[in-house]
């Protein structure tokens, strides 16, 4: 058939029916033909795995062994994120085992493949069962060593000695592969209400309504919070240790400055105060607390107000959850605010988020410093 006649043949067909021709020219020996055809359904749909497994038979037939390596590869690669995304979609529906299965199916394909065996390491924390999930962690660890997130949750799982609060590393890294899609997760999926909130207490609180206050947005994020409380604010100061979602914050264009560092070491430095601290989920990611509301304390003005979200906890203490997160008793918040000198305002419980198909409770908690 000319060529002409065999791109307007192809055009015709549908990629199904391209892959299962490509396929019947294979088994007649016709490898060249077949590969064109192949690579005509890879220009439109470079995913096809039936495709590159295609190509990988041609090649091999046709004694093109380089090449035959590179495209096994490939399709191998294509195969696996098949299965992973495949576990994804089952995750969405908490279908946690369902979703085990198909991470260990991309482990068929590729043995160290960091995607599944993280996501394993999750859905079994998803299922309660600590052991499993850290074992998973540690083979994580075993391929990238010192690995941050693997670090915090192996800790979380009760493997090693819980820390004060979560590394720097850690929270960096988490949020910096978030950013893209953490709006649209949070808002969307997660139905997140922790900004709203706060800027509803803020305003209940506040005795200015000409939008004069000098506001620091500690964990800024991408700015939900920083546009929630945008009328109430003279000037809005941004902290986040996760440069990616500081690029996104900085679109918003409601913050002052916006600075990549540690929230308690930006408080230690920053010579400005505030008339008002706000910590939408960023507070979670400390156990102790008391250093942390030591500092809020010395940015505040006399008067001033730090208002917050903390995961609840059931008894005395604090505890690092399954999810990484710190949840705090209200007795011990209340001895660490009391250590920092605060007035308590408010507490009151809310639903923070919806995880895995369940609402997340928690705290929102107004303190205000000494006149």
């Amino acid at each position: 058939m000319p060529k002409q006649n065999n791109q307007e043949f192809n055009r015709l067909l549908s990629t199904a029916d391209m892959v299962e021709h490509a396929q019947s020219l294979l088994a007649d020996g016709m490898f060249d033909a077949a590969d064109r055809l192949f690579r005509a359904v890879l220009e439109n749909d470079k995913e096809s795995l039936a495709a590159l497994q295609g190509r990988v038979v041609a090649a091999e037939a046709r004694g093109h062994k380089k090449c035959a390596v590179e495209l096994s590869q490939k399709a191998n690669e294509q195969e696996a994120e098949d299965h992973c995304t495949a576990a994804e979609k089952a995750i969405d529906d908490a279908l946690y085992p369902k979703a085990i299965e198909c991470y260990k199916n991309a482990l068929v394909v590729i043995v160290d493949n960091l995607d599944a065996i993280w996501g394993i390491a999750e859905c079994y924390a998803s299922l309660g069962e600590r052991d499993e999930a850290a074992s998973w962690y540690q083979r994580y660890l075993d391929i990238e060593p010192d690995e941050p997130e693997a670090l915090h949750m192996l800790s979380a799982m009760g493997v090693t000695e819980t820390p004060e609060r979560a590394s720097d590393g850690y929270v960096a890294t988490l949020f910096d592969r978030f950013a893209p899609d953490f709006d649209d997760q949070l808002t969307g999926e997660l139905e997140y209400q922790v900004p709203s909130i706060l800027a509803e207490t803020a305003k209940d609180y506040s005795s200015s309504s000409e939008g004069d206050l000098d506001i620091l947005d500690l964990g800024c994020g991408t700015g939900l919070c920083g546009v929630a409380v945008k009328d109430l604010a003279k000037r809005i100061d941004g902290v986040d240790l996760s440069g990616e979602m500081l690029k996104l914050a900085r679109k918003r264009r409601v913050y002052k400055t916006l600075t990549k560092l540690e929230v308690v070491a930006y408080m230690d430095k920053t010579r400005r105060s505030y008339d008002l601290v706000l910590g939408a989920d960023v507070f979670v990611y400390f156990g102790l607390l008391d250093e942390l509301f030591a500092s809020v304390a010395a940015v505040l003005k006399p008067g001033g107000l730090a208002i917050f979200s903390l995961e609840a906890y059931q008894e005395a203490g604090f505890e690092l959850t399954a999810s990484g997160r710190y949840a705090h008793g209200r007795t011990y918040v209340r001895d660490a605010a009391l250590a920092a000198r605060f007035k308590e305002r408010s507490v009151n419980s809310e639903k923070l988020r919806i995880e895995y198909g369940k609402p997340v409770l928690g705290d929102i908690w107004v303190f205000q410093n000494p006149d």
